[in-house]
């Protein structure tokens, strides 16, 4: 016994009385405590560290303590401190070195936690133990399970590392609160993953991620992101799971999100038992690049507050899009979406605001069998954009399925638009008598409406619903609807876009002509063409039925005149919408071509000339058998720049050197009571549009002055029974 003794001895030179000194040819076995007791004493280590065991304690038991020598104990990794060291000085401010330790227990007075201390097993703060300091960064860093000590408060942590944990054996918080002040990070190399459980609580205040499983799991266990500073990301394809009343709570209102999921990461709310729980609240925000998934079947354990925004940036198509639930507070308050194409994996509800793709890239959010609601409150409408960062014509997203509008009120809603589907789907009211508490829009691209025809017909499914009405539904409304060019290249024959106008059609009968003064948008080169209809309502010849299609068809239609006009004047007809060139224009009133008739005579004072005087109309029908209904051409400085022709006849597509071919003007009423019109000059002309007043007799039949240049009026054929009146041109047949 007294020979290994002798050279235990013999390893240790005694620099002075306080300090352990173990030369290069020393060793040292600890299985008991080998204790430090004076200020500024060192444990001073030249050996290999090979030669140095500690299976027991090495006590740092006074202020100044330290590790030192050519071969400091723990100063790397590979040096690490076996066993456990325990600084336990009872005056206060003791400095804990930054060291690789394998168990690190303090008790005593207050500490100053350097900044990297490494502990690889067990971290003990003994009961009664002065504030702890934390200088720097504190790891975490054993492949074996490892308890995160709760530190809040003065003794919070600056920041906090997990490394190293290897499968199954994941490092724990529970119990209590552990606070980091700086930045957190749950390190890609902990395998074994980082579990808040049991009433733990980790209260992250600065930038931090989880780039390994985390986990926030059972009653009174959560993540808290609450002040400015705080900011989450869940990276390196890794998951965030709160399960089991687990809670992830932010508020936090770092920009531009305080929590984010990056791609190939996912942040999932199980509900394996009692559901966990997900409150984003204040104006806090979340980036969505990879997947959020709520599997609660209610989803009422996820909360979003009004001020709150949720986007959803993949760039990858096919993002899931999350569920919410309707009621408040359980809805969206903010949605807002770029990139790819996403896609909802059930009824989504937004409460305070819609933003479908904040950046340069069209896409289209998929709705598949469920409703997109955008839910109004009792003081405002819900605002809804698209493509902010694009102009019109470059606009080209869109809900794909159906739309909601929900909580509609006349009050709020008043005149404003209702945004549907797309930037140009929309609806506003004229007047709100009886409104729906909600309409539904369901759009379909490049799907076959009811009662299609490929020849006349935009291949786009428009469908309409609505709600309960407060009282008898006398609303009446401007509807636009969108479409794209791909979805009416088939279109043949006479119909073309420039003819398109609104029709119902339900499911099992005949669609029938709506709306009037049609309006057009259809330059080619856009994303987007679009054509809107006015006088809309739910009943009656205008009505667009619940659960109808609306129909986009650009078939020939029977426009009658509704008052004395020029031709080109929408108030002129029944659609207040000049006559397209496939059209039949029933004549009831005097209507003339190619000149003004002033307001201040009774007049219309319409100045703005033809649309199509080379194509007026398919078939011309005077009818002046029961009223005195007139077709009156002259021409007028206002007159369109075809040389004073105009023709009657019908064009595929009509453009500026398109000719109508195979028009027919039917003139009837005979009458032999009245007198025709003889005097048709210039002069005469000239009488009649300047100085003739609307309480003056009208015109019949067909009137042709000699004004200048003399007008020329071309049909193919004509047939009479009525008055024609002509001191014109008047030819009858095609070239």
């Amino acid at each position: 016994m007294i020979a290994p003794l002798l050279l235990f001895l013999l390893g240790f030179v005694a620099a002075s009385a306080q300090n352990v000194v173990n030369d290069a040819c020393g060793r040292i076995n600890n299985t008991g405590t080998i204790r430090l007791r004076t200020a500024n004493a060192v444990f001073q280590n030249e050996a290999p560290i090979s030669q140095v065991t500690n299976a027991g304690t090495i006590e740092m038991a006074a202020i100044g303590n330290r590790f030192t020598g050519s071969v400091a104990l723990g100063s790397t990794q590979s040096r690490r401190i076996g066993g456990i060291v325990l600084w336990s000085a009872t005056d206060n401010a003791q400095r804990v070195q930054s060291r690789w330790y394998t168990n690190l227990h303090l008790s005593g007075g207050s500490k100053a936690v350097s900044d990297s201390v490494f502990v690889g097993a067990e971290y003990r703060i003994a009961p009664l133990t002065g504030i702890r300091t934390y200088e720097g960064t504190f790891y975490y860093d054993g492949m074996q399970q490892q308890r995160v000590v709760p530190e809040k408060g003065g003794n919070a942590y600056q920041n906090l590392v997990l490394l190293n944990g290897a499968s199954g054996q994941g490092k724990l918080l529970s119990t209590d609160t552990a606070t980091v002040r700086g930045f957190f990070i749950n390190h890609a190399s902990n395998a074994g993953g980082f579990s808040v459980n049991s009433a733990g609580v980790l209260d992250l205040r600065g930038r931090s991620e989880t780039a390994a499983p985390m986990a926030v799991v059972g009653t009174g266990s959560a993540v808290l992101l609450q002040v400015p500073t705080a900011w989450l990301r869940v990276t390196n394809s890794s998951r965030l799971t709160a399960d089991n009343s687990g809670h992830v709570l932010v508020s936090s209102t770092q920009q531009p999100a305080a929590i984010v999921i990056d791609s190939g990461s996912i942040f999932r709310i199980n509900a394996s038992g009692t559901a966990g729980r997900f409150s984003l609240l204040g104006t806090a925000a979340m980036d969505v690049v990879g997947t959020y998934l709520n599997t609660a079947p209610s989803l009422l354990n996820a909360t979003y507050e009004c001020g709150t925004t949720v986007r959803y940036l993949s760039s990858v198509d096919g993002q899931t899009l999350q569920a919410t639930a309707a009621e408040p507070d359980h809805r969206y308050g903010k949605l807002e979406t770029q990139g790819g194409s996403k896609v909802a994996n059930g009824d989504v509800h937004v409460g305070c605001g819609l933003v479908v793709n904040t950046g340069p890239t069209p896409h289209a959010i998929r709705m598949e069998d469920y409703t997109l609601t955008i839910h109004h409150s009792d003081s405002s409408l819900t605002p809804i954009a698209y493509d902010t960062q694009l102009s019109d014509c470059q606009s080209s997203s869109e809900v794909i399925g159906r739309l909601r509008h929900e909580g509609l009120h006349s009050t709020t809603v008043g005149t404003q638009p209702l945004v549907f589907n797309n930037r140009f789907t929309t609806l506003v009211f004229s007047d709100t008598s009886g409104m729906p508490s909600s309409i539904t829009l369901s759009v379909l691209p490049s799907t076959a409406p009811n009662s299609y025809n490929a020849p006349t017909d935009v291949r786009r499914k428009i469908t309409i619903g609505y709600g309960t009405s407060s009282g008898p539904a006398a609303w009446v409304a401007r509807v636009r609807a969108a479409f794209r060019l791909d979805e009416a290249r088939q279109l043949s024959g006479l119909a073309s876009i420039r003819g398109l106008r609104t029709y119902n059609a339900p499911r099992s009968s005949l669609p029938n002509r709506i709306g009037t003064a049609y309006t057009r948008s259809l330059d080619t080169n856009c994303q987007f063409l679009w054509i809107e209809a006015r006088s809309i309502a739910s009943s009656g010849a205008n009505g667009l039925l619940d659960g109808s299609d609306l129909l986009l068809r650009a078939a020939p239609s029977r426009v009658i005149s509704v008052r004395d006009g020029r031709w080109s004047n929408p108030q002129t007809w029944m659609d207040q919408s000049e006559p397209l060139p496939y059209d039949t224009a029933l004549v009831l009133h005097n209507v003339w071509v190619g000149f003004t008739r002033p307001a201040a005579n009774g007049w219309d004072g319409y100045s703005v000339p033809e649309a199509y005087p080379l194509a007026m109309a398919a078939r011309v029908i005077v009818d002046h058998s029961t009223s005195t209904a007139a077709l009156i051409f002259g021409t007028d400085s206002t007159a369109p720049a075809t040389g004073g022709l105009f023709i009657i006849g019908g064009a595929n597509d009509y453009l500026s050197s398109t000719i109508g071919r195979n028009g027919e003007l039917v003139i009837t009423g005979c009458d032999t009571t009245a007198t025709p019109r003889e005097n048709l000059s210039a002069g005469d002309f000239e009488q009649f549009a300047i100085r003739t007043t609307s309480a003056q007799p009208k015109e019949r039949g067909l009137v042709i002055f000699a004004s200048e240049p003399r007008p020329t009026v071309r049909v193919n054929t004509l047939r009479n029974t009525g008055w024609i009146q002509n001191a014109g041109r008047l030819q009858v047949g095609d070239e």
